[in-house]
């Protein structure tokens, strides 16, 4: 028979924990976990013995972060972005696309869109997808920037700041020059 938790603990304990900002917390009484069979343990019940074959509930806060993210989107791209810069829908891809003129006065035209992982720009102009090795211009063959481990960034204020610097250092990789800001080519 399953194991019957009592839902007013259960709630009183993941209130605090995300009132207290505490998604994984460390005290045994603290925990929450899962068992295989779909039962919830709470961790004042559960034996450190037990509690090594379930699984721990991440008690953070739950959310719709799409709405936030979208919101949050909408203020960077009007506050820190280029006038220039137009909210689009490309097929189901919703983005932002922005125009600069870099350091060495070379205008690019950028995309940046979040791909449900993480904020990623493409280069729409000038068109150059694979004419450059991806090491040494940080330029993916499908246009794709190469701004960080796994190619993009976790917002998109640091997707377009990282694009600019970008920018920048593919001028000095298209004047015949090596990426000057980055230590992997």
């Amino acid at each position: 028979m399953a194991n019957r938790v009592d839902l007013n603990q259960l709630r009183r304990v993941m209130l605090n924990n995300q009132d207290n900002n505490v998604p994984t917390p460390t005290q045994p009484a603290q925990k929450v976990y899962v068992a295989p069979d779909g039962d919830i343990r709470l961790g004042n019940e559960t034996s450190p013995l037990e509690a090594r074959r379930l699984s721990e509930v991440n008690q953070g806060t739950f959310y719709v972060y799409g709405d936030m993210r979208h919101s949050r989107d909408q203020v960077t791209a009007s506050t820190k972005m280029p006038a220039n810069t137009r909210a689009l829908h490309i097929g189901n891809i919703f983005g932002y696309s922005y125009s600069i003129t870099c350091t060495y006065r070379n205008p690019y035209t950028f995309f940046a869109y979040f791909d449900g992982t993480a904020y990623q720009v493409s280069l729409v102009s000038p068109n150059l997808e694979g004419q450059y090795g991806e090491h040494t211009a940080h330029l993916y063959n499908d246009g794709r920037l190469c701004l960080g481990e796994g190619g993009g960034m976790p917002t998109l204020e640091s997707a377009y700041a990282k694009s600019v610097i970008w920018a920048t250092g593919f001028s000095v990789v298209r004047a015949g020059g090596t990426f000057p800001f980055s230590n992997n080519h």
